[in-house]
């Protein structure tokens, strides 16, 4: 007599990579939500692997928004996260206030 042993699996979802037109739309996207917001803004798309697709930084922000929004994107795909739901996470008091130390000032 054999006794089967069921093994727990994980769906999964193929997702298709992300092309350079699509992050320029997202970059349009994210640019006019700023815009109608009276905000300034750089906004960083990057691949699954963390590599840059797509950056603007608009003529009235800061310099260092650029680095910042990069940061932000690597940080919120390696937790797989949205950048809004980390905020409380990376204040001083959080958890992950020195990430961006930790992954190399990535």
């Amino acid at each position: 007599m054999s006794t089967a042993t069921a093994t727990p699996t994980t769906a999964r979802t193929a997702v298709a990579p992300l092309t350079t037109e699509d992050a320029e739309l997202l970059v349009a996207a994210a640019t006019s939500a700023a815009e109608a917001a009276g905000a300034t803004v750089s906004v960083t798309v990057l691949d699954a692997g963390g590599h840059l697709l797509a950056f603007r930084r608009d003529d009235r922000a800061v310099l260092i928004s650029g680095e910042t929004s990069t940061r932000k994107a690597y940080t919120a795909l390696q937790l797989d996260a949205p950048t809004a739901d980390l905020v409380d996470a990376v204040r001083p008091d959080g958890p992950f206030h020195t990430l961006p130390t930790a992954l190399g000032g990535v």
